[in-house]
């Protein structure tokens, strides 16, 4: 039960660690493990079947608009006749944050962390998908 209210926590370093990533360690990829993590603990706390009721967006979805962010990303630079996933930024401030720094290599951080948790998730899935049909077989076998 500890896993629950912990999701949000983890969550949490998840989305600090991608927010940081283009300028100190981090990044898409590994917030996206961290984020896999998360789900990866509320799937053997309670169970596939509740996790999955829960999740709201499929993993073939996630990969899907991952890859597709990613590209745009990608493609977005040569609109402005800059080489394939050239990076820009600028200074931003916000009243209550303070100055900080925003680059579209954040974006294309986002469809790598959309990518990697979706195949995580299809991994996690297909696993849970094996042991329930083991479960059935060996039920059957007993009887």
């Amino acid at each position: 039960m500890a896993t629950r209210p912990l999701l949000p926590l983890i969550l949490l370093v998840g989305l600090h660690v991608f927010l940081r990533g283009h300028n100190r360690p981090g990044g898409g990829f590994v917030a996206a493990l961290i984020f896999s993590i998360a789900m990866l603990l509320q799937y053997l706390a309670s169970g596939f079947d509740w996790t999955d009721a829960r999740r709201r967006i499929g993993e073939h979805q996630l990969i899907g608009f991952g890859l597709l962010v990613a590209m745009a990303t990608g493609l977005g630079s040569l609109v402005f006749g800059a080489p394939f996933l050239t990076s820009s930024f600028g200074h931003f401030r916000l009243p209550l944050i303070g100055e900080f720094e925003l680059a579209t290599a954040m974006l294309f951080d986002l469809g790598v962390a959309l990518v990697v948790v979706g195949a995580v998730m299809m991994a996690l899935a297909q696993l849970a998908h094996v042991a329930q049909r083991a479960a059935r077989h060996d039920g059957e076998d007993a009887a």
